[in-house]
């Protein structure tokens, strides 16, 4: 019988990622989701979930990225991120990298207060409810 490979789990969480990007499927994508627990931090990152009925995918959204968003989204809001799906290997953790320029929004229903920590340069106010928004660069 065969002695089965035992992987450190640096190796496994490399494996792992190189399974990931290598696909190519994942490489570019757009995902739909309903933001949660979405946190801006000193750096100036953005953490944040995309969840639907059935599932949650982790989210980041670099400095450079976030600083093209028009304004942060609320939790609750309907977005389509737009980015790629990585392994971060030091927590073995798989998350979208969002912040393609084509960052959009999807009205939310509800109406909320705004968070005097987000941009003001260009609020969404003036948009038609119900239709999908760009929430970055024009």
């Amino acid at each position: 019988m065969a002695e089965v490979h035992t992987y450190t789990v640096t190796e496994m969480n490399r494996l792992i990622k190189k399974l990931v990007e290598g696909s190519g499927q994942v490489a570019h994508v757009q995902v739909r989701g309903e933001i949660s627990n979405f946190k801006r931090y000193p750096s100036g990152h953005c953490y944040f979930s995309l969840k639907d009925a059935g599932s949650v995918l982790k989210c980041v959204m670099f400095q450079r990225q976030a600083r093209q968003l028009l304004r942060y989204p609320d939790n609750g809001d309907t977005v389509v991120a737009i980015g790629s799906i990585s392994v971060y290997e030091p927590n073995g953790v798989y998350q979208l990298y969002a912040g393609r320029r084509n960052w959009k929004r999807k009205a939310s229903s509800r109406k909320k207060e705004r968070n005097q920590s987000r941009p003001t340069r260009k609020p969404w106010a003036s948009s038609p409810p119900r239709q999908e928004r760009r929430c970055g660069m024009s």
